[in-house]
This record gives structure tokens, sequence and C-alpha cells, in this order.
């Protein structure tokens, strides 16, 4: 009896061992009752999150969140569409702050704002200790060298820095990744031939690596290196297929032919918006476009147009006719609980609003008009994007006759980014299985072909 008392209290301190062997306490005063949301980078090549650990901030501005990790790896915490990057290493305790808003800085419904979280007792082996300042070292070196950037002798001097950067942070070899191709890009950035900064990439490293992080920091901080990659997790070993194609600089180079697009800020986002037309024409390939629209987001030294890039690759990619969409779980105003899962076997249609938008309004009572037509054939879901019930709920009144069920995305504010709703109103359109068949849809009068057609079809 002893000896199975002394193997179950050994269990259960094994279990409180790895339940969760990463715990994250905080202070946010500015999001009282906001969702904490911790996500890990599940899929660098694609730049898809999973969700680790969930948690809210309590009313004295105290969160904490705790989750189970295999090994360590870069994560995003997010707050009310706000977030930061840290480094997660198992067994560890962060207590960080997380600091408030400027009163100009506008949150993105994109999931755009980048602040820096303070962190409070970091050891100096912790990968965001370490990092933090190889990142200063490196703004550090460019400031100092401003003046000759793009020039042979910077290059040499750059290499010195990469070289010394290098032989200081060995000891760890998450942060020696980071460093590696932190300091590849910035050479790469600085006019380096890739085809030298590849060769001295891979004198430095074995083609076969046995640690799957790897490939994360492969396609995170020096993409163009490998955009084709078989990453394996356990301790098989990972293929790595070097591919060395800027095609995308030679589609903006015939671009530059024309007068008009001698600025380079133009010519690309001209590109960006040419490959989402050809994306869906007969005769070109996907892929390749795919490819194109992620180099040049890869390449640009504009931040707006990276977002761009960005959202239009998940766009196409993640996004399109028959891609499921994720498990959503809303509050409504009546106190039931929305679930996509439990939807009554009809297509529906999502629409993203808020009560201080003047055009999503607009487009709720267009809806209300166009209901009279479609009638109950299919599902109507108002997720707002509003802060308060009370003033969504108000404005819901003041549009007669709009059916569907009421809800708001505050349950779940993740959704807004794994949705990639950028802008509001926004409709979405999916079939009875819950698959999507229109995305990005900015008006009624946009989405309702769709509609009509897919009413049309299961007649």
């Amino acid at each position: 009896m002893k000896k199975l008392i002394t193997l179950l209290l050994s269990l259960l301190t094994l279990n409180q061992v790895f339940a969760a062997n990463v715990s994250i306490s905080g202070q946010a005063p500015s999001y009282v009752g906001k969702q904490v949301v911790l996500f890990e980078l599940s899929d660098a090549i694609s730049n898809r999150e999973k969700v680790l650990a969930q948690a809210t901030v309590d009313s004295e501005g105290n969160f904490k969140i705790q989750a189970d990790i295999a090994s360590t790896c870069q994560a995003t915490l997010s707050v009310d569409r706000v977030v930061s990057t840290l480094f997660l290493s198992p067994g560890q305790s962060y207590q960080v702050a997380f600091p408030n808003l400027a009163s100009n800085q506008v949150k993105s419904f994109g999931g755009n704002t980048q602040v820096q979280i303070v962190f409070f007792g970091l050891e100096k082996d912790d990968p965001n200790f370490q990092i933090s300042r190889f990142n200063e070292a490196l703004e550090q070196f460019n400031r100092e060298n401003l003046a000759q950037a793009l020039s042979n002798n910077y290059l040499r001097q750059a290499l010195d820095f990469w070289r010394s950067a290098q032989a200081s942070y060995d000891q760890n070899p998450f942060t020696s990744h980071y460093v590696r191709f932190a300091c590849a890009t910035n050479l790469l950035n600085a006019g380096m031939p890739q085809k030298k900064v590849n060769e001295l990439f891979l004198d430095s490293i074995e083609p076969n690596i046995k640690n799957p992080e790897f490939g994360n920091f492969l396609a995170e901080f020096f993409p163009d290196l490998l955009p084709e990659m078989d990453r394996i997790t356990g301790d098989e070993q990972m293929k790595i297929t070097v591919n060395i194609a800027p095609r995308a600089f030679k589609l903006l180079e015939e671009l530059k032919k024309n007068d008009y697009l001698q600025d380079l800020h133009l010519r690309e986002i001209v590109a960006l918006q040419g490959l989402n037309q050809l994306f869906n024409k007969e005769g070109y390939n996907k892929e390749n476009i795919l490819d194109l629209i992620e180099q040049i987001g890869l390449r640009t030294i504009y931040e707006d147009v990276k977002t761009l890039s960005q959202n239009l690759h998940y766009q196409l990619q993640w996004l399109k006719p028959g891609y499921p969409l994720p498990e959503i779980n809303l509050q409504q105003y009546n106190g039931e609980v929305f679930r996509n899962q439990n939807v009554n076997g009809k297509p529906t249609l999502y629409v993203f609003w808020a009560p201080w938008s003047r055009p999503a309004l607009d487009e709720l009572v267009n809806l209300s008009l166009r209901q009279q037509i479609i009638g109950d054939k299919i599902n109507y879901v108002l997720i707002s994007v509003g802060e308060e019930a009370a003033v969504d709920t108000v404005a819901l009144q003041n549009i007669a006759g709009l059916k569907g069920i009421k809800t708001s995305y505050l349950k779940q504010p993740s959704l807004i980014d794994e949705l990639r709703v950028v802008s509001i109103p926004h409709f979405m359109l999916v079939d009875k299985n819950g698959k999507v068949l229109k995305h990005y849809a900015a008006s009624v009068d946009n989405i309702l072909p769709s509609v009509l057609a897919t009413l049309k079809s299961q007649e």
C-alpha cells in the first residue's frame, strides 16, 4: 500500500512538472478584463501559429499564463490585438510588463500592432536577454557604419561583426541560430551577392540537422536560402533543399521600365496587386505566384508592403475556397453561445461590423433589405468588433428587421487575426460544411452574387 501511495505521489509530481513547464506572470493595467493569448510559431514557412494557452487580465491589471513546450521556441504574446515577440525555454518562469500604447497609436485589426514587453529578472543565459543584447549591438553597428552602407568596406566590417557575434553566442544553440541568420540577412540586405552569402552560410552548418527548431530559424531569419524544406519532428533528420531564385526582383525590374513606376514603393505595391489578379486566372502557376508574393514581402524595406504581402499570401493560400474555418466560439447578446460546428446544415454569411463604423452600419441596413429576398435559406452571423456590448445592442436595435445571430468578438479576439479581418465591414461566406466560398468582401453587393449562386446550386 505504501509503495502504491509513493508511486501515485510520484506520478502527481511528474504531472505537475510537465503539465505547464513555462509560466508568464505579467502586468497590463490598461487591459483589465481582456484576453491574453500565447501563440507558438508552429509553421515558419506559412507563418501560421498555434495557441499554447489563454488567460484574462484580472481587475488589478495582472495576468498569469502557463503552457507546456517541448523545446525553446519563438512565441507571441497577444493582449487585445497588441502583440509582442518573446522566446520561451522549458522550465522557465518569466515576469513581464505589457506596455500601454501611445495615445496616437491605433490598434490594428490585422494584428500588426507590435510592442516590446519589459522583462524582470532575466537570467544572462536566457534567449530573451541574449537576443535583445545582440539586436542592440547590431543596431549600434549599423548606426556607426551608416555613412559607408552598401560599400565593400561595410561588407568587410559586417563579416567581422558576424564572426565575432557567432563566437560570443555559441553557448546557447537557440540564440546562436538567431544570431547566425540575422547577420546573414543583414549581409544580404547590405548588398552582398546572395551566392556569396550562401557559400559563407553553408560553410558553417551541416546540410542535415537533427534539431527541428533549426527549420524555424532558417525560414524566419534566412528565408531566401531555403524556400523549400522538409521539417520532421523528433530525432529524425531534416532535409534541407537550397534554392537560390530571387525572381521577385526580376519582376520589379521589369516594372521599372514603366515611366510611372520608377518609385520602388509604388512598384512593389503594383506588383502585389497584379499577382493577386493573376492568381485565379487560367494559365498561371499558383505556387509560383505565391512564391513571388512572399519574396516581395521578405525583401521589401517598407513595412506597409511587408504587411500587404503577408496578408495577401495568407488570403490566397489559407482562406481560398475550400479551406475550413477555425473553431469559432462566441458569446451572443442573449447569453447563448455560438459555435460554428453547431450550424444547422445551411450556408452561413459572417458579417464583421462595428458600431463606430458608418460604412458598416450602412451595410447592415442593406443586408436587412436583402434578407427579405434571401430569407432563411442561409444563416446570418453578425460579429461586432466593438468594445461594449451595450453600444452594440443599441446600434442593432436601430436597424429595422435585421435578422441573424448577434454576437461579439470579445470572447475570442484571436479570431480577428486568424481570419485576417483587416477592415470593417467584412463579409465572408462559407458552405454548409463550414468551408470558405468567398472571403474579403467589403459589401453586401459584393458578396450577394456568391450567395445567390450557392443557393441555386442547392436547388
